[in-house]
């Protein structure tokens, strides 16, 4: 029997898709493919494609499933994660405040300072897990990081501060290895310490869910705080679709959390009566 990711490259035109996305969410063996790693996929994707390539993704790899399901151990009701009716994940993201929280807990291991320094970075940045733990620290000139987006190929230009720029070089010189859950266990725990403990409800895995903020966070989480928080700003969506290294600024909009508009004191007076 063929890898997971071997399957899903040689499975159709989606395949390469499917195996990039699998790898997103560290599930790249058949034996890790289980009720809830069906259910984090398409969260994951629900996160970062359009609704239409969603349900063309789930379909493709349900058919995938369903070719090879007499070497399986799922649930009988496994295709309940992967069959789409359009509903999206409530999201989270880390405010500006919660931000510089998570910059002054103190690590206590190299890997912890690692997982703290790249995800602070990715906040600053805006990139992906993959890109900023591939990017060298060269890709910064003169106080502005320029890279190419694995997934979508890409350039990206983003402004960064001094400080941003020695927390790439630190991600840099890591040498360990580390999985993407392995990250986002750390994170979570740092997000704890940091007293990132805010009530807050999502909605994935097909399930609403509530509870402190920490508990949701995980390494995509730095990408979509990015995005919200510079359109809280006010950034025009064009210049953050740019700077994410975005195809379109329909993806942009889909890493932005809805908030509670910022109004000004004319339309707060109109509403208030």
């Amino acid at each position: 029997m063929q890898s997971l990711i071997n399957s899903a490259l040689s499975s159709g035109v989606q395949g390469k898709a499917l195996a990039y996305h699998l790898r997103e969410i560290g599930v790249t063996s058949w034996k890790a493919l289980n009720a809830a790693a069906l259910w984090k996929f398409r969260d994951e994707l629900a996160r970062t494609v359009a609704p239409s390539t969603v349900k063309t993704y789930c379909a493709s790899l349900a058919a995938l499933i369903e070719r090879n399901a007499d070497k399986l151990k799922l649930p009988a009701d496994w295709r309940k994660a992967l069959q789409v009716r359009g509903e999206l994940p409530i999201k989270t993201y880390l405010t500006t405040s919660e931000l510089a929280q998570l910059r002054i807990v103190t690590t206590s291991t190299r890997k912890q300072a690692y997982v703290k320094a790249v995800f602070i970075a990715a906040a600053m940045t805006g990139q992906r897990l993959s890109d900023i733990t591939t990017t060298p620290p060269e890709a910064v000139q003169g106080g502005v990081l320029s890279y190419n987006s694995i997934k979508t190929g890409q350039t990206a230009t983003v402004p960064v501060s001094a400080s941003t720029e020695a927390l790439i070089h630190e991600a840099s010189e890591f040498n360990g290895s580390i999985t993407v859950k392995g990250f986002n266990e750390i994170i979570r725990e740092l997000c704890r310490k940091a007293g990132i403990n805010t009530r807050v409800r999502v909605f994935k895995a097909g399930k609403a869910l509530t509870g402190e903020k920490w508990q949701f966070v995980s390494s995509h989480t730095a990408r979509i705080s990015f995005c919200t928080n510079l359109a809280r700003m006010g950034v025009p969506i064009i210049d953050i679709s740019r700077m994410a290294g975005h195809s379109s600024i329909s993806m942009t909009e889909r890493y932005i959390v809805p908030t509670a508009p910022r109004l000004n004191e004319q339309a707060m007076r109109y509403l208030g009566n």
